[in-house]
């Protein structure tokens, strides 16, 4: 069993969060009489296999005259909050009393944000907000034309994803497309200490991955469709950093994660054993998951929680191989397998200067 070590670091930066459960799902009578109805949805369009994506969206309006209007933005930002709450703000801030905002249930925090700024929200692009089908075709008209674009380009990663029709549930038979990339790159020996960090990265569509890097190289990485929360995905890549070390069996281990969530529950069942059902939206198998990783390895352990996307070298780097791992997952593995693989060797030598 893992020894546990307590960061008293990562302690001191936990600040409670609101919880997105309370954005409704269904909308009621009130939602539906609101003067302007606006949707949104976004997606993701990666250049090259891990590289910058662009991120689209587009806000549909439907105001009191039951006038829709488009507008659209894109950011080359993997995490564009603050010009997606700008745009809202620009169109709709002196309405935000009369709109209701309806959004996918899968748009990171987004509408825990907007919510914050004062708009109302729901979760779900629902048939009762007038602008949820005009949003849906709009993104496919310009998803069709970005499709087009990439392949007279002749980038195998351009093509955008497409968007689920509603209702749509995941895939538990990968088609002949479709592929779970992995990577399990160790190195011969593996040090007395060591420390790594985990990541996860998932997009509106399901396309998903965890990823692991090391100070010495060490990188572990699998993409493939999911619907877990990031949270849950998060989670998931700690488990896979205690299955890691039970592999290599360091004296001892510090473990960077940047969610609070996965961070707070793996505190809870390494000091405890247990934590209260539903806490953090952690599931109760991923927790069983968690103790049986945790009872395999003989390491020192300890977990930190870093900010993320603020220069902490090792966060970085497993960010970049999560985007990777999930951009990827989204093409034909013919591909762009070999893209990715020279793109986790590029983040290794970047991250940890390749040592091995």
């Amino acid at each position: 069993m893992a020894e546990f070590v307590q960061s008293q670091l990562s302690t001191a930066r936990l600040e409670p969060r609101p919880r997105s459960s309370s954005i409704p799902c269904v909308p009621t009578s009130t939602h539906a009489a609101s003067a302007f109805h606006a949707a949104f949805i976004a997606w993701t369009t990666p250049q090259i296999a891990g590289s910058a994506e662009f991120i689209y969206w587009i806000i549909a309006i439907r105001n009191e005259r039951q006038e829709p209007t488009m507008h659209r933005g894109q950011s080359s930002s993997p995490r564009p909050m603050a010009e997606i709450i700008e745009h809202f703000e620009r169109l709709l801030g002196q309405r935000k009393s009369e709109t209701w905002v309806a959004l996918g249930k899968r748009h990171w925090y987004l509408p825990k944000y907007l919510q914050a700024a004062g708009f109302t929200v729901t979760r779900g692009l629902n048939d009762l907000n007038q602008a949820s089908g005009v949003v849906h075709r709009e993104a496919e008209i310009a998803k069709k034309i970005q499709t087009r674009a990439a392949i007279q380009a002749g980038s195998a990663l351009a093509a955008p994803m497409a968007i689920p029709a509603r209702g749509h549930k995941p895939q538990h038979d990968l088609s002949p497309q479709q592929w779970q990339p992995e990577c399990w790159d160790l190195a011969d020996h593996a040090p007395s200490s060591i420390t790594l960090a985990v990541d996860a990265s998932t997009d509106p569509t399901g396309a998903s991955a965890v990823a692991l890097l090391s100070e010495h190289g060490d990188a572990v990485l699998y993409g493939g469709e999911s619907f877990d929360t990031i949270s849950m995905l998060e989670f998931a890549a700690l488990i896979m950093a205690l299955e890691y070390l039970a592999t290599t069996s360091p004296a001892s281990a510090t473990i960077h994660t940047d969610s609070a969530d996965a961070y707070r529950v793996a505190q809870a069942l390494a000091l405890e054993g247990r934590c209260e059902t539903g806490y953090c939206g952690i599931s109760e198998d991923s927790k069983h998951r968690f103790l049986q990783a945790w009872n395999s390895t003989e390491s020192q352990v300890a977990f930190e929680l870093v900010k993320g996307h603020s220069g902490e070298k090792l966060n970085e780097g497993a960010d970049q191989l999560a985007w990777a791992g999930r951009a990827a997952s989204k093409r034909p593995r013919e591909q762009v397998e070999a893209a990715l693989m020279s793109r986790i060797a590029e983040i290794r030598q970047a991250f940890t200067g390749g040592c091995r």
